[in-house]
């Protein structure tokens, strides 16, 4: 039926790796740098009202 609600759920995982493992390792001066990148989560409730 008109109007309507509702709610939206969205997720972000994480992950880390090192340098290295995407160089081959070896000599290369960023073979020990690590990377890390995030995680969220949301949650939106959503309306046709005004």
């Amino acid at each position: 039926d008109w109007p309507s609600d509702g709610r939206i759920y969205a997720a972000e995982l994480q992950n880390s790796f090192t340098v290295g493992e995407l160089l081959g390792g070896g000599e290369n001066p960023l073979a020990g740098t690590e990377v890390t990148w995030g995680a969220q989560y949301r949650t939106d409730i959503v309306s046709s009202d005004r």
